[in-house]
């Protein structure tokens, strides 16, 4: 698929006031020199104007030849505790993209990252049960239910939980006084299986139910310019670094939290970055 074409190209990454704060940051990468690095801080720069709060971190890989052709073999980003200016919220996402293509003129003259086709890749997302909560009830997500004409279902935000083996959330239904309790678990990939945790379920909860398992099971967002789709989900317990001192880095320095947290996996498209105001 192709991200821009001559003519019609993506819109820049950077605004002009970015462009000179890239400028001014590049530091010994400056100039006319092509290269990895060069992609890389310019990547970062570009993702930091675009976040409330987190980390970020990028990788991109190259070739001397592929440089000079505007091709890197694949990028990587990778952030912790992500909050976006409108509220989009995880604990750690990595996201990975195979062959970019970028406009070579647009990088060495305007230090810009203008794709001339969209790579495709993979995204790993962890939500804590107030992220998870934070997600449901955006406005990504209820376009998204428009779209799929579940213009009468609302989620309930302080609902998310999750158990040992699935994600408790509850639904409210338009014209009904009580909202639907499901509970999620994945079946497959791409494939979720949704539930209502009432004993004795009524004729709306299992609508509701079976209308949600078609919903996830082919969830997709559009997040300005990067698509995503869904392609599994799990839950496990968080996974950090030590943060007191140890004498030998080893696997003992990387400790299991008693904190569930949902991996949504989603395969990615990116079209372009999203803007300045990304939601």
């Amino acid at each position: 698929r192709k991200g821009s074409i001559r003519g019609s190209p993506v819109p820049s990454l950077l605004s002009a006031s970015r462009r000179v704060a890239a400028s001014e940051s590049l530091g010994d990468v400056g100039g006319g020199d092509l290269s990895g690095r060069l992609v890389e801080t310019l990547l970062e720069l570009v993702l930091r104007s675009r976040i409330a709060k987190g980390t970020v971190q990028t990788q991109v890989s190259t070739t001397a030849g592929g440089i000079l052709r505007g091709q890197c073999e694949g990028a990587v980003v990778r952030g912790e505790g992500w909050e976006s200016p409108g509220g989009l919220m995880c604990r750690s996402l990595e996201l990975s993209v195979g062959k970019v293509c970028l406009d070579v003129p647009a990088l060495i003259s305007r230090r810009s990252l203008d794709l001339t086709e969209a790579p495709e890749g993979m995204a790993a997302f962890q939500f804590t049960e107030r992220d998870f909560g934070a997600f449901l009830c955006h406005p990504l997500m209820k376009r998204a239910l428009i779209r799929r004409g579940l213009v009468l279902a609302k989620f309930i935000a302080s609902s998310a939980r999750f158990t040992q083996d699935s994600v408790e959330f509850d639904v409210a239904w338009k014209g009904y006084p009580n909202p639907v309790a499901l509970e999620m678990k994945c079946v497959g990939e791409g494939t979720v299986q949704i539930q209502p945790r009432a004993t004795n379920p009524s004729q709306l909860d299992d609508k509701v139910a079976k209308r949600m398992t078609r919903f996830f099971s082919g969830l997709e967002i559009d997040l300005q310019g990067v698509l995503l789709r869904f392609r599994r989900l799990k839950l496990s317990n968080y996974m950090r670094e030590r943060t007191e001192p140890s004498p030998e880095k080893s696997s003992s320095d990387i400790i299991e939290s008693h904190d569930r947290v949902l991996e949504l996996d989603l395969k990615v498209i990116v079209n372009s970055l999203p803007p300045l105001d990304v939601a």
